[in-house]
């Protein structure tokens, strides 16, 4: 809830520090800051718009997934988007499409397994989870 990005200033030999925060969040979670180093050719608005965008990517509630042994699909890696329905769990029970954070596929003789973790990025009853 917190995003803070540095840049190095070669002119002053100082770093110019971004900060954006959200103080609802702050106060009911409290402070969870995200910090990175930027490059020094960005100028401030392109900054600001790396603070916005990260913020709100990271200032909201995650449901992640994971599974291990299932069937291998060579397609998928990290950062595909992938439909995933499962009858017996609730909020999968419609299809919904997850982001893949982590892949590791195995190969041992004739079978290709993954474990994989997910991401949920959609919206679910107008409060975001993913």
């Amino acid at each position: 809830n917190r995003i803070k990005l540095v840049r190095a200033n070669s002119e002053t030999g100082k770093a110019d520090v971004y900060m954006f925060e959200n103080t609802d969040t702050i106060k009911k979670w409290g402070l969870l800051q995200y910090y990175d180093q930027v490059d020094e050719n960005l100028n401030e608005a392109q900054i600001a718009q790396m603070c916005q965008q990260y913020l709100q990517y990271y200032n909201r509630v995650l449901q992640t997934i994971s599974f291990n042994n299932v069937i291998g699909v060579i397609g998928v890696r990290a950062g595909s988007i992938v439909p995933v329905r499962i009858s017996a769990v609730d909020d999968l029970a419609q299809p919904r499409l997850l982001l893949s954070e982590k892949v590791t596929h195995t190969f041992e003789m004739d079978d290709h397994t993954m474990s994989i973790e997910f991401k949920n990025f959609q919206q679910l009853g107008g409060v975001q989870i993913g």
